[in-house]
């Protein structure tokens, strides 16, 4: 999935890990960890150990959760959405391998924003292929 496809990330926007982009949608809601949490019914601890990188995958719940407050602050996204965006970061259990996004958020941010929305585009079709051929072996 391109992080651009969710609608929520520009070009000279997109976060390097999932943390950054969950502190990203969260500020735009103009929301506190503190707050978020309440809304979601989440410790506070949770959210920062999201946006910290401590916590790679969050739950489905979790997400579930943290995507119905954000929503109920103007900010629109759904749980699978949310879902699909932090497996797009990689970690131990799916998505690109650790570390892809960040290092194609490093070289994109080198490029002018309309090249650099095309080079991610291209290269999360490409990972996206990738793990689809991975499956069918």
């Amino acid at each position: 999935m391109a992080l651009y496809d969710t609608g929520l990330f520009e070009a000279g926007q997109l976060p390097a890990t999932f943390g950054a982009a969950l502190r990203y949608l969260r500020q735009r809601a103009g929301l506190t960890q503190a707050q978020l949490g309440d809304l979601a019914g989440i410790d506070q601890s949770n959210i920062s150990d999201i946006e910290r990188g401590e916590i790679l995958r969050p739950t489905a719940d979790t997400l579930s959760r943290i995507a119905a407050a954000l929503s109920e602050r103007g900010v629109s996204v759904d749980g699978p959405a949310l879902e699909r965006l932090a497996g797009s970061f990689g970690g131990p259990d799916g998505g690109a391998p650790g570390g892809v996004w960040a290092s194609l958020a490093r070289r994109a941010a080198a490029l002018p924003d309309d090249l650099a929305s095309q080079f991610l585009i291209a290269a999360s079709a490409l990972l996206t292929a990738l793990e689809i051929a991975a499956r069918r072996e």
